[in-house]
């Protein structure tokens, strides 16, 4: 009895601490808390970029967006209304400062508060196929983009002494990677790596950085990167695909709550990012893991079972050919 009543009071330690939490870090008021901030959004001109910075413009942020295109800037200023834009190469450092001080400027001296890095871009492809200026590229722009959007804010922050948001997308495939995602995921895996130490890092600083992981979204970016990928990629990606505006809300509202893993309407990602946060602060989601930590741990061994056996034809392929191509020489 005595072992029953320990793990009752076990049970309802962890449901009153589950509710707490889910009231605590329940909706804000995202108006109250982005109205009047300078968010600069990188790769603003479309995908995620785009609806991030439509959502804060809506807000009532001063926006302004950045992008390599002009005309994609201008399509996408039409589009979401008074913000102001800048053409940026974030690859490019020298772009990067000077693209961060003519952002202040446009909005009459505003000091930047906010920087969501959204540049970014994925090439899904078989890695024997892929040349190496695949993977250079896309390290260059995923990876050295944020470092560099990155210094030049939180330099700018720390100069000013005033507090300020770092936000960096990163992707699930940073955690779970598979067949297709060999040229991206290392990229994510590099900014989680960046976040969590810059997260440590400026602390002291009054500079709160965050990092989220995007689950499939229904934007045209993510349509036209279906086209690219392997059979093997879509067979072994879930089949869930979300709205921009489920996945915004739920970031916005993780960021205005302090969050440092932003959460996404996917709970099963969710779960996924919790159980690899090592030292980085637990999210809402930590008494829940605790609990179904044995569910998670199972439903994650389905998914390498079910990559594998998706995966494991495509190699077959590959063997056979060689030997095809060798009996011809």
């Amino acid at each position: 009895m005595d072992a029953l009543a320990a793990v009752g009071w076990v049970l309802v330690a962890l449901a009153s601490s589950t509710a707490a939490c889910f009231v605590y870090f329940g909706k804000r008021d995202l108006r109250k808390e982005y109205a009047g901030k300078h968010a600069v959004v990188t790769g603003g001109s479309e995908g995620m970029g785009f609806e991030l910075a439509k959502a804060l413009h809506k807000l009532g942020a001063k926006v302004t967006i950045m992008a390599r295109s002009e005309a994609k800037l201008t399509k996408a200023k039409e589009s979401i209304g008074e913000i102001q834009t800048v053409s940026v190469d974030v690859t490019d450092y020298a772009q990067v400062q000077a693209g961060m001080k003519e952002a202040e400027r446009l909005q009459g001296g505003t000091p930047i508060q906010l920087l969501v890095h959204a540049a970014g871009r994925a090439t899904p492809g078989y890695f024997l196929d892929q040349d190496p200026s695949v993977f250079r590229d896309t390290m260059n722009l995923n990876y050295m983009g944020s470092v560099h959007c990155a210094k030049v804010v939180a330099q700018m922050m720390v100069d000013r002494a005033t507090k300020g948001q770092l936000v960096f997308l990163s992707s699930a495939a940073a955690s779970a990677s598979f067949l297709g995602y060999a040229s991206y995921a290392p990229t994510k895996c590099a900014v989680r790596g960046l976040t969590d130490a810059l997260r440590n890092e400026l602390i002291g600083t009054g500079i709160s950085v965050h990092i989220a992981y995007p689950p499939d979204t229904d934007t045209p970016g993510f349509k036209e990167e279906n086209k690219t990928k392997p059979p093997e990629t879509l067979k072994i990606s879930p089949p869930e695909v979300y709205s921009a505006k489920s996945v915004i809300d739920t970031l916005l509202n993780g960021l205005a709550r302090g969050e440092y893993h932003l959460p996404s309407p996917d709970p099963v990602q969710n779960f996924l990012i919790s159980s690899t946060v090592n030292i980085t602060p637990r999210g809402r989601w930590a008494p829940l893991e605790i609990v179904l930590s044995p569910i998670v741990a199972l439903a994650m061994l389905g998914f390498k079972v079910w990559a594998d056996y998706c995966a494991a034809p495509y190699g077959k392929r590959v063997v056979e050919k060689a030997k095809q191509e060798a009996k011809k020489d």
